[in-house]
Formats: C-alpha cells, structure tokens, sequence
C-alpha cells in the first residue's frame, strides 16, 4: 500500500493518480489500520481470555461442592496438627 501511494517499496509500484483511486487508496489504508488494531487487540486478549474461560468451566464444579459441602470434607485437625505452624 505504501507503494501505490509513492512511498519506496522495492516492488517498483507505480503511484495511484486521480482523485477516486487516491481516495480508495486512503480508505484500504485506514480499513488496514483498523483490522491491524483489532488484531492488535485480540492478541493481547488472549491470555485473560483463557483464564476466564478455565475459570468458567471451574464454576460447575465449585457450585455443585458448595451445594453438597458433606461429598467433600475437609479432614480434622489433630490437637497436635492444630498447634503446629
């Protein structure tokens, strides 16, 4: 795109004349931009978005445990096991 709009390319381009396809050319740019960004977006996203949906699919579980707390009980303490650190 740089190239067609009289930038070096190395591609040996020719620039974009006439109104309407210079106008077309700023508008693939802009368009360019605008996905570059979203990608941009999306890639940075990803990390969070796959804590969450780990954590997603955790909730069925913890829901059902804290329904039923008896189906998982949490062992007792001895007196000597209380008093250690």
């Amino acid at each position: 795109m740089r190239g067609l709009s009289g930038e070096e390319s190395g591609l040996a381009l020719t620039r974009v004349t006439g109104n309407d396809a210079e106008q077309r050319l700023r508008t693939v740019v802009q368009r360019n931009q605008q996905f570059g960004l979203s990608v941009r977006k999306a890639i940075g996203a990803a990390e969070s978005l796959s804590k969450a949906q780990v954590a997603a699919r955790a909730l069925p579980a913890l829901r059902e445990a804290s329904r039923r707390p008896w189906a998982n009980p949490q062992p007792r303490r001895t007196r000597v096991e209380a008093t250690k650190p």
